[in-house]
């Protein structure tokens, strides 16, 4: 798996989905995947192991040590 950790991503993604969560709690919102290389083709091999990745990435949780960090930065 490419992520081991909620950590692993970054923070305008967090922060964007935390501002909607918070003045908009009743929105429904759709994120969309833009690849910014031009001439890039995705296969179904592709699309199929970025869909696993996206099911592993909703099994993780923080742990102890990463909430420390969190609340500490």
């Amino acid at each position: 798996m490419i992520m081991e950790s909620l950590l692993d991503t970054d923070l305008y993604k967090l922060t964007m989905q935390q501002a909607v969560f918070h003045q908009f709690p009743l929105a429904n919102v759709r994120f969309k995947f833009k690849c910014r290389n031009e001439g890039v083709v995705f296969s179904q091999a592709h699309v199929d192991e970025i869909n696993k990745e996206i099911e592993h990435l909703c099994s993780l949780t923080f742990d102890e040590k990463e909430l420390d960090y969190l609340s500490n930065s």
